[in-house]
């Protein structure tokens, strides 16, 4: 019986090193040959196409609301593939630059490639909320987190509260 089981775990080791040829994998396989688009590619997604705004949109008291929106310009769907959960980011400066606030920080998000279609005139609007703004010169800077820093749509608002 020993022998059946080292026999059984020797099969099961050698299955599990492969035939010997290179099987890496191109991103061509189960697509027609054409290359499976893991990220925008900065040729194909350009501001022309995807146009960001940030912008005030509501202040009540000491909170000020701002909204992100990235619009896709185009005639065709946008194919956007974001690596976690997060779909965008957000950093507050003052006026010396010092980070006050970045949206992300102490937040979780899946750990899970998430791929959207960003269909022609279609909107993605994400809000931004900050509380207890003291007077002063600030700097609001939000991107989307799909793509690379060429096409992660940055956009800078700069507001003084008085």
């Amino acid at each position: 019986m020993k022998k059946v089981w080292m026999f059984l775990v020797c099969l099961f080791v050698l299955a599990a090193c492969g035939d010997g040829e290179d099987n890496t994998n191109t991103g061509n396989e189960g697509n027609g040959g054409e290359p499976v688009n893991v990220q925008p590619d900065k040729k194909e997604v350009t501001e022309e196409r995807l146009k960001a705004s940030l912008v005030e949109s509501k202040r009540e008291g000491r909170t000020y609301q701002f909204q992100y929106v990235v619009e896709n310009k185009s005639d065709r769907s946008i194919h956007l593939t974001f690596n976690s959960g997060q779909k965008f980011d957000y950093i507050l400066r003052n006026e010396a630059g010092e980070i006050l606030k970045r949206g992300s920080e102490g937040k979780f998000f899946t750990q899970a490639i998430i791929e959207q279609d960003l269909e022609a005139g279609a909107q993605l609007t994400y809000d931004i909320v900050l509380n207890d703004l003291s007077p002063g010169n600030y700097s609001l800077e939000a991107w989307l987190t799909a793509g690379s820093e060429e096409t992660d749509y940055k956009e800078l608002l700069t507001f003084t509260i008085k």
